[in-house]
């Protein structure tokens, strides 16, 4: 009788454990949301076709749709002025997923490069203010593991290679996670607070919390088959 209480009480510390960490994930979507932050991904027109010689170039090692121009925009669009922290060796933290045929979600695995020199820095976002950037998913920077397996007779995953190549189209979708806190009233328009001293400008003074960042999730986007 013990025995079946102590396991029960297990199964309902794990379930909780779970709920807990769910609702922790949640939360950071409603919080980012509730603040008008808003993640948009596009094709990018402004940049050299795939008939130009950087796309060719990137076609050698990559299936096409890793070397498709993409824009992402990071916007305010709510009423009050954000602060975010970021450094210069991963800016924030993004993650890219693909649409797999049962209609779930796998996120390309990231190998981060070295960094030797990381920078805190910080940035306000004011009403209607953007963060907007151009990339593709073969960019070395990203390390998304899109390149084709090498023929050298060994076994290799290049699983960000094995999920975006093929016949059909494959939907993404990015997920951004950010170290940021709204703004109080002693933020002056303008002013560039320091990163290490920024956090007394957030309401209430209270730093973000780094074990809750705010996720924002992108619209989806459909990339189209290999020719």
């Amino acid at each position: 009788m013990h025995r079946r209480v102590a396991v029960s009480l297990i199964a309902m510390v794990s379930v909780c454990a779970l709920a807990q960490a769910a609702g922790t994930a949640d939360n950071a979507q409603r919080a980012a949301a509730s603040h008008g932050l808003t993640l948009t991904l596009t094709r990018d027109q402004t940049t050299e076709s795939l008939e130009t010689a950087t796309p060719k170039n990137c076609l050698k090692d990559h299936p096409m749709r890793a070397c498709i121009p993409l824009r992402y925009s990071l916007k305010n669009e709510g009423k009050e002025s954000i602060i975010r922290w970021y450094s210069s060796c991963m800016d924030d933290f993004r993650s890219f997923e693909v649409q797999k045929a049962d209609g779930s979600w796998e996120e390309l695995n990231r190998e981060f490069p070295i960094c030797t020199r990381n920078v805190l820095e910080v940035q306000t976002l004011a009403p209607g203010d953007s963060i907007s950037g151009t990339f593709r998913l073969a960019d070395s920077y990203l390390g998304l593991d899109t390149s084709f397996p090498p023929d050298d007779g060994l076994l290799h995953m290049n699983r960000g290679y094995l999920l975006l190549a093929g016949p059909g189209t494959r939907t993404i979708r990015v997920r951004w996670s950010l170290q940021a806190c709204v703004a109080s009233d002693k933020l002056q328009p303008g002013v560039a607070p320091e990163p290490f001293s920024a956090s007394r400008f957030c309401v209430g003074g209270v730093p973000p919390d780094t074990s809750q960042p705010w996720v924002i999730l992108s619209n989806e986007l459909e990339l189209e088959a290999d020719h």
